[in-house]
């Protein structure tokens, strides 16, 4: 039969061993979860490190906000986005990353080149085809331009940049204003895009 001391120090031991078991149970979930979030998003498919704010930057010619990372969806990813401010206005440029294992996750598609596929097929078919669907060339696997944003399918990944910039000068129509920022944000596209396709 235990003494009034060994059962204090019973009780002292049991509840150590506790706490220690609690601790390496959340240690090694911490470690786990680490282990998946690199591996589902390591380096090389971080929106943010692929292209920094030092190079949105420079192509846009102005200072950018630090990058806001975030997961996104249709399609699934990851995506970064930089931002300034003009004349009151909040402008910027967003780049959404997906690798072939993201967007057959998701359950929508079964890979980045199936979806590229598809995405072009819609449009082809569209009414406005001539606005939604401008094929680019000599970048990535594959690319097109849908007005706004450009999409770039390169390996196992497919990007799309979404560039909104500030347009100076003055416009004898909102025609040709219009014309004037989309030819501005492809231009940018494509300047990110190539910086892009260098870190992958």
């Amino acid at each position: 039969m235990l003494s009034a001391t060994d059962k204090r120090h019973f009780t002292l031991s049991h509840t150590l061993n506790q706490n220690h078991l609690f601790i390496i149970t959340i240690s090694f979930l911490i470690i786990v979860t680490q282990f998946v979030t690199a591996k589902a998003y390591g380096p090389q498919t971080n929106a943010c490190n692929l292209i920094t704010q030092a190079d949105v930057g420079m192509i846009l010619g102005v200072k950018v906000s630090d990058g806001l990372s975030r997961a996104s969806s249709m399609p699934a990813g990851q995506s970064c986005r930089y931002t300034y401010q003009k004349n009151g206005s909040v402008y910027g440029v967003t780049v959404k990353i997906s690798t072939d294992d993201d967007i057959k996750d998701e359950g929508l598609n079964d890979s980045a080149a199936d979806l590229m596929s598809r995405q072009k097929k819609a449009r082809a078919n569209h009414a406005y085809a001539s606005t939604t669907l401008k094929e680019i060339s000599n970048i990535g696997d594959d690319a097109f331009w849908n007005g706004t944003d450009l999409w770039v399918l390169t390996g196992n990944n497919l990007f799309i940049v979404k560039s909104n910039s500030y347009l100076a000068g003055a416009f004898e129509s909102k025609d040709e204003a219009k014309k004037a920022a989309e030819a501005q944000d492809l231009q940018f596209s494509l300047n990110i895009a190539k910086v892009v396709i260098s870190r992958l």
